[in-house]
């Protein structure tokens, strides 16, 4: 997780669903949308909130599902480790003193993970998962479905 404040006349930059870098997201038919990057969002949630504090955190629980895919694509790219997870992701956004007023969120879910090697050069992790807002848990609409790419391989 992560705790961050800013002080000064910072640019709105700090918001819940937007990373700290700059990073990609497709929106692409249905409900499927695409994401390049280290994206720090409530997973389950669509909209961003804006404001100059954010706290954010998450948990999970992963089980690991195969050790290696023994998959190699185009020569080049190989499928490795592969996981499952059921996870939480938690944060809150306000503007400066008013923690009062912060838009709080809990967004739960399932993903599957797997492992990536390009060329033997760069490692990355990417995942397919369904989640959504922890008040609409079983509501019959309203699921966010996402693949994700990113740097680190968290398994």
């Amino acid at each position: 997780g992560r705790l961050e404040a800013q002080t000064g006349t910072p640019l709105a930059q700090d918001v819940l669903g937007l990373a700290r870098q700059d990073y990609l997201q497709v929106a692409l038919p249905g409900p499927l949308a695409l994401q390049l990057g280290e994206a720090e969002r409530v997973r389950g949630y669509r909209r961003y909130v804006l404001g100059n504090r954010v706290a954010f955190g998450t948990a999970e629980y992963r089980v690991p599902l195969l050790p290696d895919l023994r998959t190699r694509l185009l020569g080049v790219v190989s499928l490795g480790a592969t996981a499952a997870a059921v996870f939480a992701d938690a944060g809150a956004v306000w503007t400066g003193g008013a923690f009062d007023r912060a838009v709080t969120r809990l967004g739960l879910g399932v993903e599957v993970k797997n492992a990536l090697d390009v060329g033997g050069v760069f490692r990355l992790m990417h995942a397919v998962g369904v989640a959504r807002p922890a008040s609409d848990l079983f509501a019959r609409h309203g699921y966010d479905l996402y693949y994700r790419l990113r740097a680190a391989v968290p398994f």
